[in-house]
């Protein structure tokens, strides 16, 4: 890779990835003399040393900001000249224009699927967001889901107001959002072929609401679950690269407080309550 920036030491990747170069083996060499740029170490030899190091493996560290790798070709009789590759830290390109489809008229399951035609250059995932009122959906064999190109957003039978947002990443950078506007009118719940809405206690049943504040913030976070009944609510915590970072319990309208103990990063929460599912955008500077 020319791009460290996936491979680097991050608060969402604390150990870095391994980036593994390699060279043609040239005749008559006894060794060869690898370089690494400033702010990365040469890790491992896989292929072995002297007339087979062909190959080294290395770790940018959090400090990297570009440089050049080089290697040269040794014997008896001396010395080649250098072959080197610059490696550097490229920014993510801007996201492109969402496209959106039908996936489900069904009033008790209204849905729409958003996608993009391709991943923004130097991307290594992409963020999306739902309005409230809309659940992303779990991935399936034709929809990747969160974190690639395509989602499919439920939306409950009330009206909608609100944003489909999308973000580019990588262990570099956050590109700029996109934003696909949502106006949904209240659906009809008794029509043919839906289902009725159930009751719980006596009321409508409403969607689940999910209350992150402030967002983004330096330094605690407040979350808060709104829901007509109190059936167990579980929620985790992933950073940008989908590592299960923390686990809580909550119950309805209960407020709690976390965060202290987070890095400067992007995070996922996951809200699941029975076979709702919800997930929002945290942001830590």
């Amino acid at each position: 890779p020319t791009n460290a920036c996936e491979y680097m030491v991050s608060s969402t990747i604390p150990n870095g990835n391994i980036a593994t170069y390699i060279i043609r083996k040239v005749s008559g060499v006894s060794s060869y003399n690898w370089t690494a740029p400033a702010n990365a170490t040469i890790f491992a030899h896989p292929a072995g040393l002297g007339v087979n190091d062909t190959s080294v493996q290395i770790k940018y560290s959090a400090a990297f900001t570009g440089g050049t790798l080089s290697v040269s070709a040794s014997n008896a009789c001396g010395t080649s000249t250098l072959k080197s590759m610059s490696i550097s830290k490229l920014s993510v390109g801007s996201v492109g224009t969402i496209d959106v489809t039908i996936g489900s008229t069904t009033c008790a399951t209204r849905s729409f699927i958003y996608s993009l035609g391709s991943m923004p250059l130097q991307s290594t995932s992409l963020l999306w967001s739902a309005p409230v009122g809309g659940t992303i959906l779990p991935a399936t064999v034709n929809i990747g889901g969160q974190g690639t190109m395509a989602i499919e957003v439920r939306y409950i039978t009330s009206p909608v107001n609100g944003n489909v947002t999308v973000q580019a990443l990588n262990n570099c950078s956050v590109s700029g959002i996109r934003y696909s506007a949502i106006k949904l009118s209240p659906c009809t719940p008794f029509a043919s072929g839906n289902n009725p809405i159930s009751k719980v206690g006596g009321s409508l049943n409403s969607p689940m609401e999910v209350k992150i504040y402030p967002n983004p913030t330096t330094s605690n976070f407040n979350l808060q679950v709104i829901t007509a009944d109190d059936e167990a609510i579980k929620v985790s915590i992933s950073d940008a690269s989908g590592r299960l970072v923390k686990t809580v319990n909550v119950k309805p309208f209960e407020s709690v407080n976390f965060g202290a103990e987070l890095k400067t990063g992007v995070y996922l929460v996951t809200v699941i309550k029975g076979t709702e599912v919800k997930t929002t955008r945290m942001l830590k500077y």
